[in-house]
């Protein structure tokens, strides 16, 4: 009934302490590593000003933009802390809540018998199996588009 607050709370706190050491520290670094993806990225936030909340919550929610990217870009961008702040609590909420539930489903597990069950391998295989459709279907595409060109 704590957990799930209070990781919001704690995940929200881990990146603002990220974006404060990068507003002290990451500038220079990465001024003259990245100028131009800095300005792109200004001119980015400038163009959604009147929404900004509302945007920095559609990045953390669409798993675009990696958040890490985000805690360290944020302060350089000209984003304010407390608006970061909120977007982190707010915006993470599904994934700490997915997190949460696997906690607690770890959690009841009394023998590994639970977690390697016949149905549970089953399930896996199936999982792998349908993440390399898409691939078998690309190179097959590839293929024949490669014999018509022959």
């Amino acid at each position: 009934s704590v957990g799930f607050p209070l990781v919001c709370l704690l995940t929200a706190s881990g990146a603002s302490c990220c974006y404060l050491l990068s507003w002290m520290f990451g500038q220079p670094i990465l001024e003259n590593f990245f100028p131009a993806k800095l300005d792109y990225l200004r001119q980015t936030i400038a163009k959604n000003n009147s929404s900004l909340f509302f945007f920095l919550i559609s990045l953390r929610l669409l798993p675009v933009t990696p958040n890490w990217l985000l805690n360290v870009v944020s302060p350089l961008a000209n984003v304010p802390l407390g608006k970061f702040f909120l977007s982190m609590f707010i915006g993470l909420m599904p994934y700490n809540f997915l997190c949460c539930q696997g906690g607690l489903v770890l959690s009841r597990l009394t023998s590994v018998q639970d977690i390697f069950s016949y149905q549970t391998f089953l399930l896996l295989v199936t999982m792998a199996a349908m993440a390399l459709v898409p691939t078998i279907l690309v190179k097959r595409r590839q293929s024949s588009t490669e014999k018509k060109v022959d």
